[in-house]
């Protein structure tokens, strides 16, 4: 299923759906239910045991992960209430989460790259498909193995 435009509701998702727009009110995804948005979530984002998120856009809120995989692309200004589970975040995100030792853009290696002033210049190997797991007992990013 395919949902578009901006859904004011929490959207309860127990199945495959799509949204291309704005979640205004954050989702429970629930085990066999698979989220991708391709957008922003704004509000709290649960990912139960058995649920996938893959968020393309923007997240704003709260991530309580209870067993299920996270992946974001884009914007990450996010805390976290439960990390049990899997949390990935492609490179060339931009990471604003006090979860984090520091904020900024994810990059290749594997590090946050700090975004201050307008002179920058990052060069940045991006793609939904390169994307990094975040260790959250050690604090550090690595790369997403295939059987990971």
């Amino acid at each position: 299923m395919t949902l578009t435009g901006r859904i004011a509701e929490h959207l309860v998702v127990d199945s495959e759906v799509t949204v291309q727009g704005a979640l205004l009110d954050g989702a429970t995804v629930r085990r066999g239910g698979v989220l991708v948005v391709q957008g922003a979530v704004d509000g709290a984002l649960v990912v139960e045991a058995g649920g996938m998120v893959n968020i393309q856009g923007a997240i704003d809120g709260a991530i309580a992960m209870r067993g299920g995989l996270v992946l974001i692309a884009g914007v990450m200004n996010a805390i976290f209430d439960d990390v049990a589970g899997t949390f990935c975040v492609c490179v060339g995100t931009v990471i604003n989460s006090p979860a984090f030792s520091s904020q900024g853009i994810l990059l290749a290696d594997n590090t946050i790259h700090a975004l201050i002033g307008s002179d920058q210049r990052i060069d940045i190997d991006a793609g939904t498909e390169n994307y990094r797991r975040f260790d959250f007992e050690n604090g550090r990013f690595g790369i997403l193995s295939r059987t990971s």
